[in-house]
């Protein structure tokens, strides 16, 4: 709540001054009238410290981090690093929690093929509301090995294959590797992070 400085005259004419909390100049006034205090002048004042709004403030921003991080581990990703042999790449593909932990790898040998499958699922009974998801296939010498079932993932399954094919395709490269990661929990994870941070550099501000 905002401090004001005030002065004014008691009915007695005695000049007084004071500084004193409200929620605006109007209800300062108010106050001051019932104490038959009439205001001659009332300086801006700035938001009072309260130990207690900048502790809430902080524990709202740290709340705010911890729904990011939580929102950042059920991101899923895929990242693929290849290796060339002598007459095509051997693969592995590491399924990873918010594109770090690694959840659990796959190998494919003798890799020459990547292409990408997409599925659409409706829910419920409702046809209109349905929702897309990707994945990779890595055709191998006697093998296939598919990724992980992605909601729209950043580098798309179309981008991650023709990657893929590219450098299957020119054999240029000694090893080479493109990833994946969902893209709603992850933008979703950046938003409220970045809002738990500037509510916590708020709630420091007020303490200084």
């Amino acid at each position: 709540m905002p401090r004001f400085g005030w002065s004014g005259r008691t009915a007695d004419g005695k000049e007084v001054s004071g500084t004193l909390e409200a929620a605006s100049k109007e209800l300062l006034m108010a106050v001051l009238r019932i104490q038959h205090i009439t205001v001659t002048s009332i300086e801006e004042g700035t938001e009072a410290f309260s130990l207690g709004a900048v502790v809430g403030r902080i524990a709202l921003g740290l709340l705010l981090l911890g729904g990011a991080t939580l929102m950042a581990l059920i991101a899923k990703g895929t990242r693929i690093r290849c290796s060339r042999t002598a007459a095509a790449y051997d693969c592995t593909v590491q399924t990873t929690m918010a594109g770090v932990r690694e959840l659990y790898t796959e190998e494919i040998r003798g890799a020459q093929k990547a292409t990408d499958e997409k599925r659409v699922t409706s829910s419920g009974t409702n046809r209109k509301s349905s929702s897309e998801t990707q994945r990779l296939v890595l055709s191998g010498d006697k093998a296939t090995l598919a990724s992980d079932w992605m909601a729209h993932p950043v580098v798309s399954c179309a981008s991650a294959a023709k990657t893929l094919n590219d450098n299957f395709a020119k054999r240029q490269a000694e090893s080479f590797e493109t990833w994946q990661i969902e893209m709603p929990p992850a933008a979703v994870a950046l938003v409220v992070g970045i809002i738990g941070l500037l509510v916590i550099l708020s709630g420091v501000r007020r303490a200084f």
